[in-house]
């Protein structure tokens, strides 16, 4: 399994930093963040939290960096990046023909 870096830091409480093995990002977290929970920190406490995966070269990813309030249920994993998106087309060059009346003739000015 993976070692991740989690580090949790509550708006009005601790700072929170640990490396744990887990199969996923989203494992680390909840790991961490269920054992700061039985400390005493209460569940809905605002907090910014980062995990990033260990690895044996120098170096870290940034796996998942969000800021999450539990207790608004916002319904989206904060830091996931959208896909990008193609770029749009040009725009074309084309003519339209005006049915207002001829072409070349000027309207009068009385």
């Amino acid at each position: 399994m993976p070692r991740y870096e989690v580090s949790i830091d509550v708006a009005h409480g601790p700072r929170v930093v640990r490396t744990v093995r887990a199969g996923s990002p989203q494992a680390a977290y909840q790991s961490v963040r269920s054992g700061l929970i039985e400390t005493g920190v209460k569940p809905d406490a605002r907090h910014l939290s980062t995990v990033r995966r260990r690895r044996l070269l120098p170096g870290r990813s940034l796996m998942l960096l969000g800021a999450w309030n539990l207790g608004e249920g916002d319904g989206g994993a904060a830091g996931v990046r959208e896909p990008r998106r193609p770029k749009p087309n040009p725009p074309s060059l084309t003519i339209e023909l005006q049915a207002d009346g001829p072409r070349g003739v000027l309207p009068s000015v009385s």
